[in-house]
């Protein structure tokens, strides 16, 4: 009881919320009349059956069929708080789209002149601003329903959140939507997200830079067994693929991953500033490891 004989605190808030909810429930706006407008459950906040998230637990995303992969790469990337702190401040979707309209050079005109295409040119060039304008739309609306899917699960009191409209925005390489009742990969998926985020924020000039917290450097170096001569090419990426059939722990998947191959025989390499071709190896080590380093495990493997 309180400090007068009545009420604990907590109770007389839990009675609060009770009879605000009890007062709402009876608005016109709680629920949609029938047949019109939104399904009556769209208007509601907790659906029949729902139940409110416990303290300290996590919230959920719904399966839309065969969307595990997505929903399992999503708590991951929440799960990191630097990447979910940047990505909840994005502004992604905040701001009108502008696609500038690169108008003809002289160069331009003058080959549409010789051609006697100039209106040709400059109606292809429209056109193609066009597409640039509408996938920059598309783009943005996926990024926008990933950072509500982010702020559901940071803040929502319910036990799951609904990520569907997330899904019917996203689109694969190519424009290729979500077929939610397909199995994809959840490493082509992560990589999409992240490529994602990275052209967009380039193209809006943001500084804050969600996807480096993922982004690491490899050095592909060729290195000859016969002569002195190395060879290195820098390439950035976002995920390592580590194959982890017979391997004890991670530490043997990485020196795997780190050995490399044996060019040897009929796969000898030519190598710059050396005058004949010779037994190398070639291999892929880290140059620069990212903050989050992201390890993909190639747990199936062919044997055909």
């Amino acid at each position: 009881k309180g400090a007068r004989g009545g009420a604990p605190p907590e109770r007389k808030q839990q009675d609060l919320l009770d009879l605000l909810s009890s007062l709402v429930e009876g608005l016109p706006c709680w629920k949609a009349p029938s047949g019109k407008g939104r399904p009556a459950h769209v208007w509601k906040y907790r659906e029949s059956g729902d139940t409110l998230r416990p303290a300290g637990a996590f919230v959920g995303l719904k399966n839309q069929g065969a969307t595990c992969y997505m929903n399992a790469v999503l708590q991951q990337m929440f799960s990191v708080k630097p990447f979910r702190d940047a990505m909840l401040k994005a502004g992604f979707g905040d701001s009108p789209i502008v696609v500038e309209e690169r108008e003809p050079s002289e160069e331009d005109e003058g080959k549409a002149s010789e051609s006697n295409d100039k209106d040709g040119e400059i109606d292809e060039a429209k056109v193609k601003a066009e597409e640039e304008l509408k996938k920059a739309r598309e783009d943005d609306k996926a990024l926008r329903e990933l950072r509500l899917v982010f702020a559901h699960l940071h803040g929502s009191d319910r036990m799951s959140y609904d990520a569907r409209s997330f899904c019917e925005n996203f689109r694969w390489p190519g424009g290729r939507p979500v077929v939610m009742s397909e199995q994809q990969d959840a490493q082509e998926f992560l990589s999409r997200v992240i490529d994602l985020i990275h052209e967009r924020r380039k193209s809006l000039k943001y500084p804050n830079a969600p996807e480096n917290i993922f982004q690491g450097v490899l050095s592909n170096q060729t290195i000859s067994l016969e002569t002195t001569h190395e060879s290195e090419r820098e390439e950035g990426f976002s995920s390592l693929s580590l194959a982890v059939n017979n391997k004890a722990n991670l530490l043997e998947a990485l020196d795997l991953y780190v050995k490399g191959e044996t060019l040897d025989a009929n796969n000898k390499v030519r190598m710059e500033g050396c005058p004949r071709r010779v037994t190398a190896v070639k291999r892929a080590c880290i140059k620069k490891a990212p903050p989050v380093i992201v390890l993909h495990l190639k747990r199936f493997f062919t044997d055909f």
